[in-house]
């Protein structure tokens, strides 16, 4: 019932977005309804476990339909982006502690833990298993997934003339069966992948399937528009559903911190798509939405919408939360 309710408190959100011409209208109308039921109206929200994970193999599946024969191409400029890259993660992590510790006066810990731009759950437990204040930080990480979400859209709008109100072109739909196969298959490597604690396990292994069913020509054609915007609803919704329990007061308390600590990162990212962009001639939405430090799934889906190389944006996401593994080792030692 708690799913069902934030299911279509999201569909709410998302035909009111897609009414107003708001960017990415299924991810963003669904994050912005779902987070003021949670924070103002106190409504429980929450996305069953198994729901989520259709939803983000489904993702997978699609995103994957954009990969071809120029990924290969591309993949000797990757080391270039990917060190540029390296250097935004150092400098937002050590510059966001500094702004945690010196205008917050937040504990050392604290501030180390609120300023690393990824691995949610991971972060969470090294704040519970010490002496981190894991409300604050939950909270402050939770308002950089949000804000990150619906400020890449309005960004790429701005800087890239961009509409990212359209839809997913239409082309050769997947048969029942194709889809059926693909989202078998792809839950059973998205469960191995889990076994070893792969983050984004589901979509990885929706994205795996169907490179391999795309790339030999076993499952023609894309997923159901329907079907994909459902997903994106699903998404939208889980993001809003990270403020469910979460008082006013305390959000109120972490809006700043946390609203400053995305705007640096969207600063730094931004500026660091700009010089990768032209070092190697990317697109700079494309470097942009692989740089952004957002959920991985989020800036995946964004990737799709803008018809971004999902397997750029994808290993520079991986690759980041690898960065923020080292670099989170060095400073908690």
């Amino acid at each position: 019932m708690v799913t069902l309710t934030t299911i279509f408190i999201g569909s709410l959100g998302a035909l009111s977005a897609w009414l107003i011409s708001a960017p990415a209208p299924f991810l963003t109308g669904p994050a912005t309804f779902v987070t003021i039921s949670a924070l103002i109206f106190h409504i429980k929200c929450q996305i069953a476990l198994p729901l989520r994970n259709t939803s983000f193999v489904i993702i997978g599946i699609s995103t994957a339909e954009g990969i071809n024969s120029k990924v290969l191409d591309n993949i000797l400029k990757w080391p270039v982006s990917l060190l540029i890259m390296t250097f935004c993660i150092v400098l937002l992590v050590i510059l966001g502690k500094y702004l945690f510790q010196t205008f917050f006066k937040m504990e050392r810990n604290d501030a180390i833990l609120a300023s690393i731009p990824g691995h949610l759950s991971y972060v969470l437990s090294l704040s519970e298993s010490g002496s981190g204040n894991t409300v604050i930080i939950s909270v402050i990480q939770s308002i950089r997934v949000l804000t990150l979400t619906l400020a890449i859209p309005i960004t790429i709008t701005f800087f890239a003339d961009f509409d990212m109100q359209k839809t997913i072109p239409q082309k050769l739909i997947l048969s029942y069966t194709h889809l059926i196969i693909l989202i078998t298959f792809s839950g059973l490597v998205g469960l191995l992948l889990l076994k070893f604690k792969t983050p984004a396990a589901f979509l990885l292994g929706g994205m795996f399937c169907s490179t391999i069913g795309h790339g030999f020509e076993f499952t023609p054609g894309i997923v159901p528009e329907n079907l994909t915007v459902l997903a994106f609803i699903v998404l939208g919704s889980l993001i809003g559903s990270r403020f469910t329990g979460i008082s006013l007061e305390i959000f109120k308390s972490c809006i700043i911190k946390g609203g400053l600590f995305t705007a640096l990162s969207l600063v730094i990212s931004l500026t660091g798509a700009f010089i990768i962009s032209n070092l190697t001639g990317f697109k700079l939405i494309e470097v942009l939405i692989a740089l952004a430090p957002g959920g991985l799934e989020t800036m995946i889906v964004m990737g799709q919408l803008v018809g971004a190389d999902p397997a750029f944006v994808a290993f520079h996401h991986l690759a980041r939360l690898f960065v923020l593994l080292i670099v989170l080792y060095i400073l908690v030692r």
